[in-house]
């Protein structure tokens, strides 16, 4: 049996990009950032990547500084650029979780929660 689950907690460091694939699906890529447990001066950076309807609603109500939990996998993609075998780690992410419980606009002046009507695929 092989296991692949992450859970990290942090702060989002630039505001969401949404784009389209060739074929209409929603993705975003997010760098996340991680003080580290036990050291709080030392913080780790990962890249984590949202499909579907979870980067929709992540372009939606997140922005830079937007403080998040998530379930993913580790996943190492591969490419050949130049003649070079290259490849980086991401996050594949399979949750998310808000944790400052606050709506976009909100770093725009406004003071809005995301109120019991939003409802959210997971």
């Amino acid at each position: 049996m092989a296991i692949n689950n992450v859970v990290l907690t942090g702060n989002i460091t630039k505001d969401i990009e949404l784009k389209q694939t060739q074929s209409g699906k929603s993705v975003t890529n997010i760098s996340l950032a991680v003080t580290r447990r036990f050291n709080k001066d030392e913080t780790d950076f990962f890249e984590l990547q949202l499909w579907g309807k979870v980067a929709e609603l992540a372009e939606k109500y997140l922005s830079k500084g937007s403080k998040i939990g998530v379930v993913g996998a580790i996943q190492q993609q591969r490419w050949e650029k130049d003649g070079k075998k290259q490849s980086k780690i991401i996050i594949n992410v399979d949750q998310l979780e808000f944790l400052d419980n606050k709506k976009k606009e909100e770093s725009n002046g406004n003071n809005n929660d995301i109120d019991s009507s939003d409802e959210f695929p997971w």
